[in-house]
């Protein structure tokens, strides 16, 4: 079994936008952002990793 901890504190609406604006200006024109678009269902490409169904026991 696996668990995390996480530990964080929450921020206000501002510094979010500050952070959006400053990755919309250091992305825009470039051809991708935090979530570049992709076809889920292509079965062909360059990454080995295998992901295999794990049971739980």
């Amino acid at each position: 079994m696996l668990s995390a901890s996480v530990n964080a504190n929450a921020v206000s609406s501002s510094v979010v936008a500050t952070q959006r604006a400053a990755l919309e200006a250091n992305t825009d024109g470039q051809g991708f952002g935090p979530q570049s678009p992709r076809d889920i269902d292509q079965d062909y490409g360059l990454n080995t990793r295998h992901f295999f169904n794990r049971v739980k026991s």
